[in-house]
């Protein structure tokens, strides 16, 4: 517990000194640190209180003494010839292709670029051409800057990818153009969005109905991926390698897939609880999900502090946040059941922060994702068949193909269906973003309490398979508590 409480009060420093009451924060800590101390005769108590206080310190330290956003000169705002270097992997859309460019003319920044459709790029092109650069605030607790570049036209002029950039994506090409061309679409995106997190060729009716069905996160790697990815490795080296070498390999594994897919904040936070659950395995502690996913969201926030306002970030932390505090209650009911509280949990936790963010709700979301949430592995298991089975023909490949496209276009039946029911999605006044995060604190202290208090039971065959988002929750036991 106190490596948690560690954590917490890490976080807590963040938090307070967003909201600008980090002074209040640190004064009530270090009393209530003070007032521990002096009422305790342990020293281990004395020695945890003072660290409460110096990782709340800590956690403020890091945000206050990270770069401030970047401002762009006046002269250089509006439309402009510019050069720079795609740094991201490009996402394609119908109507535009998007990157994270970073600019050497006619300033040196980094911004996210629009650009036609036409303009095919790979990361590390060097773009030439001619755009309208601005700047966008986002409203909210946030102080950065968010940086646009509207390219009107451009070509590529070089490329400086390295060859690890180079190799990831022609493996990434090729994975994409044998699915596509053995499963039918919409299935074939689908399957390739469930695969690499690469939703980009999913038409724009089909995206619409994913995203009031609220199933787009069925296309955004996450823990669940990381988790299959870390299962099979686990049964293929389970006979031919002793515990720790299996430990090595898998945590090797997490981060080549991570970095195949893009190390995208989400699958980067879900390697690193990934790893920390390998690292206790070899120790021969218990898995405890809720201090992993802490503890890999403070190593994200103190390598790029950042990080902390990026949206697809938080929803991701909150949705496994939610999923650790009910873990040790759901071991009590049948797996059916589980599998109807994990998605109803996982999309309340993440319904005021789409609010904040967007404005949207979706009420038929939760009933979408019990329904499509057995189709997902389904479809893994067949993209993955279907790119073996393309190496030995393109027959093979085409038959295999259906064992992805039959739960694919399930799902997307599913969002298809669940988009036509008028009023069960749509728009909502948005809070502002200090509600917001007052309204998360509100519900953390008492969702920690009753947390705490609750004794861990092994989770129930097979929820994994029935809901993806289980998947990233140890499947053994561990202590969480001191019990009823």
């Amino acid at each position: 517990m106190i490596g948690l409480a560690l954590g917490l009060a890490f976080l807590g420093g963040v938090v307070s000194y967003d909201l600008g009451v980090f002074t209040l924060a640190g004064v009530t800590a270090a009393i209530a640190a003070a007032l521990v101390a002096a009422g305790s005769s342990k020293a281990r108590v004395r020695l945890a209180s003072a660290l409460v206080v110096a990782c709340l310190l800590a956690g403020a330290g890091r945000v206050a003494t990270a770069a401030g956003p970047q401002e762009l000169p006046g002269e250089v705002i509006g439309a402009s010839n510019f050069t720079g270097t795609v740094v991201s992997l490009p996402r394609l859309y119908p109507e535009r292709t998007d990157v994270e460019l970073r600019l050497r003319t006619p300033v040196e920044a980094t911004v996210l670029a629009h650009l036609p459709p036409t303009i095919p790029v790979r990361q590390g092109d060097v773009l030439s051409g001619v755009g309208r650069l601005e700047v966008r605030r986002p409203a909210g607790l946030s102080s950065n800057s968010s940086m646009v570049l509207s390219v009107y036209r451009s070509s590529v002029v070089g490329n400086t990818s390295t060859p690890a950039q180079r190799l990831r994506t022609r493996i990434r090409e090729s994975i994409g153009e044998r699915l596509l061309r053995s499963i039918p679409e919409p299935a074939g995106t689908l399957s390739l969005g469930v695969l690499l997190g690469d939703d980009s060729g999913m038409t724009p009716p089909t995206r619409q109905a994913f995203q009031t069905a609220g199933l787009t996160h069925l296309t955004a790697v996450s823990g669940w991926n990381v988790a299959v990815v870390a299962g099979i490795g686990e049964l293929a080296l389970r006979r031919w390698t002793a515990l720790r070498v299996r430990l090595l390999v898998l945590t090797g594994i997490i981060w080549v897939y991570a970095y195949l897919v893009g190390l995208q904040p989400p699958v980067t936070r879900a390697a690193l609880m990934g790893s920390l659950y390998l690292a206790a395995r070899w120790r021969g502690r218990p898995r405890e999900p809720l201090t992993a996913l802490v503890w890999s969201v403070i190593a994200m926030v103190v390598v790029t502090p950042e990080i902390r306002f990026d949206v697809a970030f938080q929803l991701s932390a909150l949705s496994t946040a939610s999923l650790a505090l009910l873990s040790p209650h759901l071991g009590r009911y049948p797996a059916w059941l589980g599998a109807l509280a994990v998605p109803v949990v996982a999309q309340l936790a993440a319904m005021p922060l789409l609010l904040y963010r967007f404005g949207a709700y979706s009420l038929v979301a939760p009933v979408a994702n019990v329904l499509a949430g057995p189709a997902v592995a389904l479809v893994l298991a067949g993209s993955v068949l279907v790119v073996v089975g393309s190496f030995v023909h393109p027959v093979v490949a085409e038959a295999l193909g259906v064992l992805a496209w039959l739960p694919a276009r399930w799902i997307v039946w599913i969002a298809e269906l669940a988009a036509s029911w008028p009023g069960l999605a749509g728009r909502a006044p948005a809070p502002d973003g200090r509600t917001t995060v007052l309204f998360y604190l509100g519900m953390a202290i008492p969702a920690l309490w009753w947390w705490q208090r609750a004794t861990a039971v092994p989770l129930p065959e097979g929820l994994s398979l029935l809901v993806p988002e289980a998947a990233e929750l140890p499947g053994d036991r561990w202590s969480v508590g001191r019990g009823p």
